[in-house]
């Protein structure tokens, strides 16, 4: 959990402002694999890994970064139902973007990509339980 210890607001806030701080990690984590994948696709020779990472990735990654925006929105409303829904969306399109490149992964050995899901992954997973736990 280093985005949320390296906030200077973690340690002064309650629960709510942690889901609020992890929900921001999420945002940068997104932005950054999007950046990341669309640096890549420009080096990718390979058209069908091309044409995977462009759609499966760079294409998916402004929905997640959207949903991600939206769950913010929704939870600083307390509409905890319609977060759960938006964050499950994000989910599921940055999950798409994982089993787009997964065939790819003996050709796609840069760990950054999988460490990033893999991150992403537990910091959806813990805002989930935190929402459930609001509810």
């Amino acid at each position: 959990m280093q985005c949320l210890e390296s906030d200077p607001k973690s340690e002064k806030v309650d629960k709510f402002g942690i889901a609020l701080i992890i929900i921001n990690c999420m945002s940068n984590n997104s932005r950054t694999a999007m950046y990341n994948f669309t640096n890549i696709v420009k080096n990718i020779m390979d058209k069908d890994m091309k044409m995977a990472v462009t759609e499966d990735c760079v294409g998916k990654y402004p929905e997640v970064i959207g949903n991600v925006s939206k769950v913010n929105n929704l939870l600083k409303n307390r509409e905890f139902d319609q977060a759960v829904d938006a964050l499950s969306n994000a989910i599921a399109s940055e999950h798409y973007c994982y089993e787009g490149i997964s065939k790819f992964k003996l050709v796609f050995p840069d760990l950054w990509i999988y460490y990033g899901i893999r991150v992403y992954e537990e910091l959806s997973d813990g805002v989930m339980r935190m929402i459930d736990h609001f509810m």
